[in-house]
């Protein structure tokens, strides 16, 4: 009976040894310094906000200019929207979770509601944060009463200058349009 729990114990070391040397290997594939495609390759997560690679259990945040973390290879695509994509179609044509906010001329990463934790400050010519560029810049996409009305980006036609203002049921944000 002694010989049997002895080597009942030698199996129950080994076999921990083999989970600790498994959850090594696990950790030792993500190395911090990797790149967004290497990391994820390696089942481990990018976390853009400190620009390294780290394994899925570790904490890591979205940022407005970071972006969310990234578990493959088509999220990498998506990281660093403000520093990756310059204009409004790019920031659209992003896969998502992107807003374009005119009035900076940035692309922010968003939660659905607007950039992430950041404000993007509407006006009457530039519009507000938008993740399709056909709502924003009203003034200079908008030519005529017809494309204003039928924008549905809670634009208001100014008859007497002839173009078309961001704003809500009140009419142009900020702007008083001349009778």
């Amino acid at each position: 009976i002694h010989a049997m729990s002895g080597r009942r114990a030698l199996h129950g070391l080994c076999l921990l040894a083999v989970v600790l040397q498994l959850a090594n290997s696990l950790t030792a594939s993500c190395v911090p310094s990797a790149n967004c495609t290497t990391c994820t390759a390696a089942a481990c997560t990018f976390c853009p906000v400190t620009n390294q690679c780290v394994d899925p259990s570790s904490p890591c945040v979205a940022d407005e200019k970071a972006g969310p973390p990234a578990t493959n290879s088509y999220q990498c695509g998506r990281i660093n929207p403000t520093s990756t994509f310059p204009n409004c179609t790019a920031c659209g044509d992003s896969g998502g979770g992107n807003s374009w906010c005119p009035s900076e001329g940035k692309c922010f990463y968003s939660d659905g509601d607007g950039p992430l934790n950041h404000t993007c400050i509407a006006s009457d010519t530039n519009g507000t944060w938008g993740m399709s560029c056909d709502v924003i810049n009203p003034t200079s996409n908008f030519p005529n009463c017809t494309a204003c009305s039928d924008s549905g980006g809670g634009n208001d036609w100014c008859p007497s200058e002839g173009k078309c203002f961001y704003g809500d049921n009140d009419g142009p944000l900020n702007h008083t349009c001349i009778a």
